[in-house]
């Protein structure tokens, strides 16, 4: 279908024909659209129809998609000539420094044999076909460079010792180590979205079709052709002195200015500033605060954290705020924004609501730039467990509620006043707070391995692998069933705010994560009023502690 769909090269022997029109294709195609329609027949007789609310979002998503985001074209032309000229430079360095065995970051097998030339363990993954392979994803080479400058720091730190006890060529040659950086640098993904800008604006320099409904089972938005979703946070203070700076699309000028090695950095960290409001016009952005670490507290019944929460809203903590009321639990003494123990606290609140390992956090805590040793991740997987016992019994109720579901089959399994479950057909439902349904497909239960190694009776149930990526069976236990409800009532929450907004007049062109983004004409609406509109609670919670914090401005920011 894609080679009938796709105008092909001439050749010599048949110079005139630009389509691919062999009959055989075309039947094969037609009798695949005969089968795919079937299919989704099948499929829509299957499914219950969309709620009202639901259907109403669906158009509301359709709204936005085809309202589209306006782009700062003359920003992308020039991000596009300043990245292709960093690109050359990037390959010129590269191809120096390997000898001509690697002329261009795109050359990934030789990259890879380069490497182990130089006697370097490459990164690996486990590929479609469950095989051990070698790998040229940034993911792997990141955490190289990671190890290597934590290695090095030890060293520095206590060299006599540290060297006794490394095995000797522990760390990477200099040379080794900018070639990584260089191959990183040059194959950023998220530079690379300037063409992708580029490409999928329309005449009127909007981008359109960017959003797409329910790209998670929880029910939350995903992104798709520029993927807003992946846009850099890592937003500069001097961010618009920077785009203007690029706008004169001198790579020299930016070397000068930022050093020439960092280019593509800032590239990377501008990029959300493509999006801008049209003329006459301005953008009005909100972001729900904490939002999850609200919704864990809330279905679990913690009361305590709930006021906490609503006693730092009030300004009742001074300056503190949640990841500094954790680190408190966690450590037993006072807090304060700028201490070190707070990353801890921020860790902690982010992924140990959802009964996150301490190995695991360890992992969790350097994607977000905090690096915590094993027996630290420990203390704060500890910690938070002890402070919070109402989010760690609901792991478990989750688990036991959603087992016996599938053990007693048309049961309906109330688990507290907030969740019900209950098998249906071939699906195990969990009811939410909404009255939305997540959906388990073909539940068993059966005895499996935790990921923290202890044998146990499992929800099994047939959807997409985590890890591979893959449709067949799977498992789950009560802190991921917790984090899918968790997500799902977030997402309601925001769902029902969108819908107060499009009421209100406000014209939304964008959600993100956590956060609603609009576009309105200058003099209409105001921030105040766009978050009153949003901290409305839900009709089924009103007790939620909600804030929302925003900006307005004229360029898409991370505020």
């Amino acid at each position: 279908m894609l080679k009938l769909a796709k105008p092909r090269k001439p050749t010599k022997r048949d110079p005139d024909s630009s389509w691919h029109q062999a009959r055989a294709d075309l039947i094969q195609t037609f009798a695949y659209n005969v089968d795919d329609v079937r299919a989704e027949e099948c499929l829509s007789e299957s499914l219950r129809d969309l709620p009202p609310t639901e259907l109403e979002l669906f158009q509301l998503d359709q709204e936005i998609n085809w309202r589209g985001m306006y782009i700062d074209r003359p920003f992308v032309d020039a991000a596009l000539i300043v990245g292709a000229a960093a690109e050359d430079r990037g390959n010129e360095e590269l191809d120096e420094i390997t000898y001509g065995c690697v002329g261009k970051a795109t050359q990934k097998i030789p990259f890879l044999d380069w490497l182990e030339g130089e006697d370097i363990k490459v990164p690996t993954k486990i590929n479609k076909k469950k095989k051990l392979v070698r790998t040229t994803e940034a993911e792997g080479f990141e955490k190289m460079l990671a190890l290597d400058s934590e290695w090095q720091e030890h060293a520095e730190r206590a060299p006599h010792v540290f060297r006794e006890a490394t095995p000797k060529g522990q760390s990477l040659p200099e040379h080794v180590r900018r070639a990584i950086e260089v191959w990183l640098s040059v194959n950023k993904t998220s530079t690379k979205k300037y063409g992708a800008f580029s490409r999928r604006a329309g005449i009127d320099d909007r981008v359109r079709e960017a959003l797409l409904y329910y790209a998670a089972s929880t029910g939350r938005w995903g992104g798709r052709g520029v993927q807003p979703q992946n846009l850099s946070r890592d937003w500069p203070k001097n961010a618009l002195e920077i785009i203007a700076d690029v706008m004169e699309a001198d790579f020299s000028l930016l070397g000068f200015l930022y050093d020439g090695d960092n280019v593509q950095t800032l590239l990377k960290r501008i990029i959300r500033g493509v999006i801008t409001a049209a003329p006459g016009h301005r953008l009005i952005a909100s972001d729900a605060a904490s939002i999850e670490a609200r919704g864990v507290f809330w279905v679990s019944g913690h009361e305590e954290g709930l006021q906490v929460f609503r006693d730092i809203d009030a300004g009742l903590h001074g300056n503190k705020d949640i990841y500094c009321w954790m680190a408190e639990q966690i450590f037993g003494y006072e807090v304060f924004k700028g201490m070190k123990e707070r990353d801890s606290g921020k860790v902690g609140t982010l992924g140990c609501g959802y009964q996150m390992g301490a190995p695991k956090l360890v992992e969790y805590g350097a994607s977000m730039g905090v690096h915590l040793t094993l027996a630290q991740s420990k203390k704060t997987v500890d910690g938070y467990r002890e402070a919070n016992k109402p989010v760690k019994d609901f792991w478990e109720l989750t688990n036991n509620a959603a087992i016996e579901a599938v053990d007693h089959p048309g049961t309906t399994i109330r688990q507290n006043e907030h969740i019900r479950w209950g098998v249906r057909g071939r699906f195990l439902h969990c009811r939410l707070p909404s009255g939305r349904l997540l959906s388990y497909l073909d539940p068993t239960v059966e005895w499996g391995l935790t990921p923290w190694g202890e044998e146990v009776r499992k929800v099994c149930f047939s959807g997409t692998n985590t890890y591979t990526r893959q449709f067949g069976r799977t498992d789950t236990y009560g802190g991921k069933l917790t984090e899918n409800i968790v997500q799902a009532l977030c997402r309601d929450i925001m769902a029902e705010g969108m819908l107060r907004l499009k009421k209100a007049g406000y014209p939304l062109i964008l959600t993100v994560h956590d956060e609603i983004v609009a576009e309105v004409p200058n003099g209409f609406g105001s921030l105040d009023e766009f978050n009153e509109i949003l901290t409305q609670p839900p009709t089924w919670g009103k007790d939620i502690p909600i804030v929302w914090e925003g900006w307005e401005g004229a360029r898409y920011k991370k505020g």
